[in-house]
């Protein structure tokens, strides 16, 4: 049997993404929606163009720091640059790469960890970027829960607090391990079974105490101001939502957003925080034009990686022609 090629699976999330986006708008009041994007208030905007692009170096720096412990040696404006331009690549563009492997796979070029190509350790430390990243995700998912899991259950506020707490312990926990031979002995049988000897700097980095609770902070603050970048969108339109609103509906989101069943999101934003928001009395219209906006936001903050990939395809030419 034929597999699909990424080409074919790029349509078919392509056609989910205009599904989800046609249940999106199939109800929606096209004169309360015209009304709205009239009335935009452009230094909201300005504003959450800055926040995600904070957001953004932020998350580069994290994944450059842990790319270093790892043992790979390249600049700090380097992996910003190879970020923004895995980034660009998420949001949907024709390639065979995404954009964590794009990042994983140009990070390690041209250098050896030990006696070993550098690209398992790359990988390595863009896994472990991106668990840091989940895990600040779901946190900021249980405070939601904690504040507004009654407006859905009675029983969210309670299991909130029990995650939560289970996750922070569980961080807790692990940093402690870490402070032990015993552990680190054991941890070091894995990384050599898995032929990353030289990994347990970027496994401390993550998890040693006491920089996991750096480590979390500074997911806690990435995700923070992507959900403030949202709540300007929000704001640009002229509605104020309450920030624990955002606060369970955004990390929700990205949950659902790690489904490969859409192109960067479209479709899936507009439908799930639709109904989210419309809970706390949204109008969907200006959910809907937020969220557009947030996306085309994304889209031109990313949109400087544009260069990076341009060169890069610039000097594999070069070297085919032999320039």
């Amino acid at each position: 049997m034929n597999r699909f090629t990424p080409l074919a699976w790029f349509v078919i999330r392509l056609m989910l993404s205009i599904t989800l986006l046609w249940l999106a708008f199939r109800h929606i009041d096209w004169s309360a929606l015209w009304a709205a994007s009239q009335n935009v208030t452009l230094i909201w905007i300005v504003l959450a163009v800055f926040l995600i692009l904070v957001a953004n170096l932020l998350a580069a720096g994290r994944w450059g720091f842990i790319m270093q412990r790892t043992g790979l040696s390249n600049r700090w404006y380097q992996y910003v640059a190879l970020y923004f331009a895995g980034g660009l690549i998420n949001q949907g563009l024709p390639s065979t790469l995404g954009g964590d492997s794009y990042r994983a796979l140009q990070g390690s070029r041209h250098q050896i960890v030990g006696s070993s190509p550098a690209i398992r350790y790359s990988v390595f430390a863009v896994f472990l970027d991106r668990g840091m990243g989940l895990l600040g995700n779901t946190l900021l998912g249980t405070l939601g829960l904690i504040l507004a899991g009654a407006t859905f259950s009675p029983w969210a506020h309670a299991v909130g607090i029990i995650l939560f707490s289970s996750l922070i312990g569980g961080v807790l926990t692990v940093g402690f391990l870490f402070k032990l031979p015993i552990f680190l002995h054991f941890v070091q049988k894995i990384l050599n079974a898995t032929r990353l000897p030289f990994g347990m700097q970027g496994l401390k980095s993550v998890l040693g105490w006491p920089i996991n609770m750096a480590q979390i902070i500074t997911s806690l603050l990435i995700h923070l101001l992507t959900l403030a970048t949202f709540g300007a969108c929000l704001q640009a339109y002229g509605v104020a939502v309450p920030f624990e609103a955002l606060l369970i509906s955004i990390p929700a989101l990205g949950l659902l957003m790690m489904l490969p069943i859409s192109i960067s999101g479209w479709g899936l934003r507009e439908t799930t925080l639709s109904a989210m928001l419309a809970l706390w009395g949204i109008p969907v219209s200006v959910t809907l034009l937020a969220s557009i906006s947030y996306g085309l936001i994304v889209l031109l903050v990313y949109f400087p990686g544009t260069w990076v990939l341009l060169k890069k395809k610039a000097s594999t030419q070069g070297k085919v022609f032999g320039v």
